[in-house]
């Protein structure tokens, strides 16, 4: 029971707003949000974060430091990701791409300040697109989990490189968003339900392997049609909770609303305040009358503690994402409410070739 919020091409200064809530066994375990780096040989992936370093913090005159240039220059050699990690599964359900990105802010903490670094504007080649990955599972009242099936967030990990089983597939090569949604259409019967959101610099699509319902309300549920979108979404605000894309579920429609209306104000908010309203919203609890309700813990957008199935489980993490047009920068807050930490990081546009000035700064 998860959800996501998205924003396409609405905001005036940002060409991407996402904000997800991870619902989970709160025992199950888990890796907080960190940078994930592949070796390039065999697939597989070692957690590269480091708290409070930022890059500019690197100088040859350090030989500890110097040795982490090296390393993260050699790492941007190969596939990079930000992720956290169900260790369980092996897998994520919301990770991004940060190949070739400057790792600007690592923090345990919201900046009490934002950051500048260097020129604020692309130069020749940057990218300022984002490539990136997130999924939901899909629940319904016709189709049962069946247990041994494949990882569903092992289909990430594909995506974004850090597949260990099978690094050829997906990601490691970095393979379009597009591509990648065709083919799990393709594949689609090796998992149990899953809805996903895939993106890069061609846009985002949006894939299901399972069929398309009315509504989770109606008394008819037979699919009225089969597989996802062929093309990439339009510009447009999107919810996406445990059904098809922008199910008329009352909370889809609640968080909807609420980012049609964030987007809408002063654009001159603060990132870190910008990050702060969106988790407002997937703190929300409102909960509508149970007659408009196809299950009553799947009423909120954000899910408070409860027992199931003999365990606890509820809202585990909130991840707001922001990537702004004129930049291209990625700002990350990821929260974990069972423990109340707080992780942040920010990264600059992808590199595609040498800045002009390549000075940074912090404060």
């Amino acid at each position: 029971m998860c959800i996501i919020f998205l924003a396409i091409d609405i905001h005036p200064k940002y060409s991407l707003v996402l904000a997800s809530n991870r619902d989970e066994f709160l025992d199950r375990p888990t890796e907080a949000m960190s940078i994930w780096t592949n070796d390039g040989n065999d697939g597989h992936f070692t957690n590269e974060s480091r708290e409070g370093r930022h890059c500019s913090e690197v100088n040859d005159n350090d030989n500890d430091a110097s040795s982490s240039l090296k390393a993260h220059k050699k790492r941007h050699s190969k596939r990079t990701s930000l992720a956290g990690k169900d260790l369980v599964g092996g897998g994520t359900w919301l990770g991004i791409d940060v190949t070739d990105r400057d790792l600007i802010v690592e923090k345990n903490a919201v900046p009490d300040d934002h950051p500048t670094y260097g020129s604020h504007d692309l130069v020749d080649n940057d990218d300022n697109s984002l490539r990136w990955i997130a999924l939901t599972n899909f629940i319904d009242a016709n189709t049962e989990e069946i247990h041994g099936k494949a990882s569903r967030g092992s289909l990430l990990s594909e995506y974004l490189g850090m597949n260990t089983t099978n690094p050829s597939r997906g990601g490691k090569d970095g393979s379009s968003a597009k591509s990648f949604a065709v083919e799990l259409t393709q594949r689609g019967e090796e998992y149990n339900g899953f809805s996903m959101l895939v993106g890069d610099k061609t846009g985002v699509y949006y894939c299901t392997n399972r069929g398309i319902y009315p509504s989770p309300s109606s008394a008819d549920q037979t699919p009225m049609h089969e597989s996802s979108h062929s093309g990439p979404l339009p510009r447009g605000i999107y919810g996406l909770s445990n059904g098809i894309l922008d199910s008329h579920w009352p909370k889809v429609m609640r968080g909807k609303e609420m980012l049609t209306d964030l987007c809408n104000k002063d654009a001159s908010t603060p990132v870190k305040d910008f990050h702060e309203s969106l988790m407002e919203i997937l703190r929300d609890e409102w909960r509508p009358p149970d007659k408009h309700l196809p299950d009553s813990h799947r009423s909120f957008i954000f899910v408070p503690q409860f027992e199931f199935m003999g365990r606890e489980y509820g809202t585990r993490c909130s991840t707001t994402i922001l990537v702004e047009r004129s930049n291209g920068k990625v700002s990350v807050l990821e929260r974990t409410w069972t423990t109340g930490n707080d992780r942040w990081f920010e990264f600059g546009a992808r590199r595609m070739g040498k800045r002009k000035d390549d000075s940074r700064e912090t404060r």
